[in-house]
């Protein structure tokens, strides 16, 4: 549920929970040879939690690389970056050695998210150009305090249940996930309904691959026979998306579940018209769909996408923006 779309209140508990990370994850990763990337996780206290909601970006002073150190808050900020102990923010211990101990263990890096969302929209804040690749616990704990994303699993992630409907609403949970260089043109979204495969979408519709119309047919292959093999007999659900990457030597892994519906984005399908209608009888085959020419390509704005997020656009964040980066340079010499 990371990609968003306007919200209909049409889903059930149990839909949304089948697709948060806890619940799939065990599942699929108990597979040989593996389907899905490895991964480790942690329920977050309350206070982590409060910690994630407050304003302003401030990391335990244990933790601090040097890549970064300044406060950005709504506040009126002095001239020097805070140098004080009581200045940063109060220890996660448990978290934090959590962090430490997973980024070790996965070779140096990993790519974080909560139950459904990854903070892709905090990607602007890591030196690193790579998406979402964190090699401290400082880089973690940036993109959780400065991620829109975040604070949807955190407050929003049940505001799209039908009324009426009850059941549990799951804990909030840190993921940290080796991290992969994912080529975007290998990424594809498959949609379920009714247990049949119907549609499959290239994700990365901001750019047309010239490859993918060539082997647009094998790929399709590929996914319908991951998806019949490893996928079909083992999520519950009837509806649902999948999100699926193809490696380099052709292998096809799980990335992630989503509901069926928005707030899901649909890429390059629409969920009110065919194939995705649910009142439609199932497909004998799915349809694939790629952006197939340079004219074919949508362009995603900035903020929809989450390259900064929105209230950069305020003129009264561009200083502390311009402060931020300035320090962060000097840093870095």
């Amino acid at each position: 549920m990371s990609d968003t779309e306007e919200v209909v209140a049409n889903l059930t508990h149990a839909e949304i929970n089948a697709c948060s990370f806890d619940n799939w994850f065990p599942v699929f990763d108990s597979i040989k040879p593996r389907v899905t990337l490895r991964s480790a996780y942690i329920q977050l206290t309350q206070d982590f939690i409060s910690y994630l909601h407050e304003d302003g970006v401030v990391i335990p002073n244990s933790i601090v690389t040097g890549k970064y150190n300044a406060e950005f808050s709504d506040e009126e900020e002095d001239e020097k970056y805070p140098t004080q102990e009581e200045e940063y923010a109060r220890e996660f211990p448990d978290i934090q050695n959590f962090i430490a101990e997973t980024i070790e263990e996965f070779d140096g890096a990993v790519f974080p998210k909560l139950n459904w969302s990854a903070p892709r929209d905090a990607q602007w804040i890591l030196s690193d150009s790579k998406l979402l690749k964190c090699t401290h616990t400082e880089d973690v704990f940036l993109v959780l305090k400065s991620s829109q994303f975040i604070s949807h699993d955190l407050d929003d992630a049940y505001n799209n249940v039908k009324e009426g409907d009850t059941g549990d609403r799951l804990a909030p949970i840190l993921v940290l996930r080796k991290w992969y260089d994912i080529h975007p043109s290998m990424e594809f979204r498959c949609f379920i309904r009714n247990k049949n495969l119907v549609a499959i979408s290239q994700r990365d519709e901001s750019n047309f691959y010239d490859f993918l119309v060539q082997k647009k047919d094998e790929y399709k292959t590929k996914l319908v026979d991951f998806w019949n093999e490893k996928v079909k007999h083992l999520f519950p659900l009837e509806n649902y998306s999948m999100d699926t990457y193809i490696t380099r030597t052709g292998n096809v892994i799980i990335i992630d579940f989503n509901v069926y519906g928005p707030p899901t984005q649909s890429y390059l399908f629409e969920w009110d018209q065919s194939p995705l209608l649910v009142t439609e009888d199932v497909l004998t085959a799915p349809e694939m769909r790629i952006v197939t020419s340079q004219s074919g390509v949508m362009k995603p704005s900035l903020q929809t996408y989450g390259g900064v997020p929105s209230d950069f656009f305020e003129s009264e964040n561009v200083e502390k923006m311009v402060q931020f980066m300035e320090k962060q340079r000097n840093e870095s010499d």
